[in-house]
């Protein structure tokens, strides 16, 4: 051993000889003599007789630092040190990282290529995240007990960890006692079958001081706010606490936003969430979807997606959430209907919306509906087996958007008395026959009748000062709109896929439209005149193979982009000469015979 010292001692001097060249002021200290203590030991490579560590007070980074063939770790402790540069990455062989006592903040990207770096622990670490690790199992200064246990204080301000992509590890590392932590993302980590109770704190019940509560018991995730599980695959269990390591209310105290999506296995979860507000869970079974929410109290928002063997929700959900605000189901194939049979709506007053798409099992909706004084917004749409809509007559006044699909042949009542209504969509009624008189509704905005193929006409629009917006889409027994005229805020007018329209009406005193489409309306003959329409910046017509002309567009002084397609029986087009703005024309399958 001594001789192996004196040779190190011996490199030490001459890398102290190099020092002036490469531009670094050193403390370069020859290991001692004699009581070589185990600290000392572990700078000495077995077998290669090697410097392993360079400890550097101020040192100047760049590239000539990568003389130093032998170095193996690289502990910063100067205070001038500002920055790493990215060729740092060059320094392949580099096993420690040591950064104490500097002003640096951002470490490079290149340090992702330091393969062999074993040890990085800055003590003031906020964010943390591992990508692509290729490791069986995460590396000791992330699983490590001393962390557990409180004797290595590595991560006590560490904020944020994120760790995805990491295929080959099969358990997550211990978290839960770690005091600052508030966000929690863990993705794509395909190995993982089952979080236990390692994920939480350790066997033996010992956690940091940092995460006690007031009675002495531990508290597990004592900071964290937000909690993602997403596309983790193969998870079968995501179990609870079991052991005495923390008192029911004690674990999750603070979380308020947690999201589980694409954990199609998973059969068993957790269900102490005491603070939880926000609530997205997507891809999963019925039973562990059932499990996460059966003890929420203190839910606002939840919103689901592809949930299945779910075929409504818990009565016991409804009751106990009475802050729930805002409820979103999505593409739940074996949902059908909202509550238990023979259950009305219970509680659940603070609702303010309601969102339901693509529930193909879903037939009716709760008759209680129009009890919820504070719904504003209702969104009901691609539900192809709805075969009635309940009265909204108890909600109008509140009701702000409402779009409806139902097989039914008439609108819900109560429709014309929603005065405080913006948004209205009429979108998928196969049987609907015709609109009832709707000009009492004057805060409406937004006005979108879609894919009603038995619809024969509408309603006269002229009551509707406020509105901006009016589509009218796939209705291919429609055979006339009302007069488009007095329409003063109306900026977007399409019509299209109505083939039975034979003539659009004047479309004057438009003053502030700028987006016109008239698209697949396969019968139509004419196009009114396009006058008084100073605003207009977008015209589109396409798809009318029996329009025979266009008409003058010389007073549109503000179109910018003019479309015509697929109108084969054309005889001519409008002189484009004196259209000043017009910077895009596209002219498709026109065909204009002289």
């Amino acid at each position: 051993m001594a001789k192996r010292i004196k040779t190190i001692n011996e490199s030490l001097d001459e890398i102290k000889k190099d020092i002036p060249v490469l531009g670094l002021i050193a403390s370069l200290n020859p290991i001692p003599q004699t009581g070589l203590d185990r600290e000392t030991d572990s700078f000495i490579d077995d077998g290669m007789g090697r410097l392993r560590t360079v400890f550097l007070n101020w040192v100047d980074l760049g590239d000539k630092l990568l003389e130093f063939k032998c170095v193996r770790g690289l502990s910063l402790s100067g205070k001038c040190i500002k920055e790493l540069p990215e060729s740092i990455g060059m320094l392949r062989h580099l096993r420690l990282l040591r950064i104490k006592g500097t002003y640096i903040k951002v470490i490079p990207n290149s340090v992702c290529m330091l393969y062999n770096l074993q040890t990085l622990p800055h003590p003031n670490l906020k964010s943390l995240e591992i990508k692509y690790f290729k490791g069986e199992k995460f590396p000791s200064w992330l699983l490590g007990s001393d962390n557990i246990r409180g004797g290595l204080l590595l991560f006590d301000h560490l904020l944020e960890i994120r760790l995805s992509y990491c295929s080959k590890c099969e358990k997550l590392p211990t978290l839960g006692h770690l005091p600052s932590l508030k966000v929690l993302g863990i993705a794509e980590m395909y190995n993982v079958r089952c979080i236990g109770t390692e994920f939480y704190g350790s066997s033996n019940g010992e956690g940091s001081s940092n995460s006690r509560g007031g009675s002495g018991s531990t508290v597990l995730f004592p900071a964290l706010e937000k909690l993602v599980l997403g596309h983790m695959r193969n998870l079968e269990e995501w179990n609870d606490v079991t052991e005495p390591t923390a008192e029911l209310g004690m674990i999750f105290p603070r979380l308020e936003r947690l999201q589980v999506w694409g954990c199609e296995k998973l059969t068993s979860a957790p269900h102490h969430f005491p603070s939880l507000k926000k609530l997205f869970i997507s891809g999963i079974r019925g039973p562990a979807f059932e499990q996460i929410i059966s003890e929420l109290t203190t839910l606002t928002s939840l919103e689901i997606w592809e949930i299945s063997e779910l075929a409504c929700l818990p009565e016991h959900f409804l009751q106990k959430n009475r802050s729930l605000m805002d409820l979103r189901i999505w593409n739940c194939a074996d949902l059908k209907s909202i509550l238990p049979r023979g259950h009305e709506w219970p509680i659940c007053t603070s609702l303010r919306s309601l969102h339901i798409f693509r529930c193909d099992e879903l037939r009716t909706l709760p008759r209680a509906l129009c009890n919820l004084h504070c719904l504003e917004d209702i969104h009901v749409e691609a539900c192809l087996n709805l075969s009635s809509f309940p009265s909204i007559k108890g909600i109008a006044s509140s009701l702000q958007r409402l779009r409806l699909c139902c097989s039914d042949e008439v609108l819900p009542p109560g429709l014309q008395s929603c005065m405080s209504l913006q948004h209205l969509y009429i979108d998928h009624w196969p049987h609907l026959l015709s609109i009832p008189d709707l000009r009492n509704l004057h805060s409406l905005t937004v006005l979108i009748i879609a894919c009603c193929p038995n619809l024969i006409s509408i309603p006269d629009t002229k009551e509707f000062p406020s509105l901006t917006c009016l589509v009218i889409r796939d209705c291919s027994n429609l055979i006339s709109i009302p007069v488009l005229k007095e329409l003063p805020s109306l900026t977007r007018l399409e019509i299209s896929g109505c083939p039975n329209l034979i003539s659009i009406p004047d479309m004057r005193e438009l003053p502030s439209l700028t987006d016109l489409e008239i698209r697949d309306c396969s019968n139509l003959i004419s196009i009114p005149v396009l006058k008084e329409l100073p605003s207009l910046t977008r015209l589109e017509i396409s798809g009318c193979p029996n329009l025979i002309s266009i008409p003058d567009m010389r007073e549109l002084p503000s179109l910018t982009d003019l479309e015509i397609r697929d109108c084969s029986n054309l005889i001519s087009i409008p002189v484009l000469k004196e259209l000043p703005s017009l910077t895009r024309l596209s002219l498709y399958e026109i065909y204009i015979l002289r």
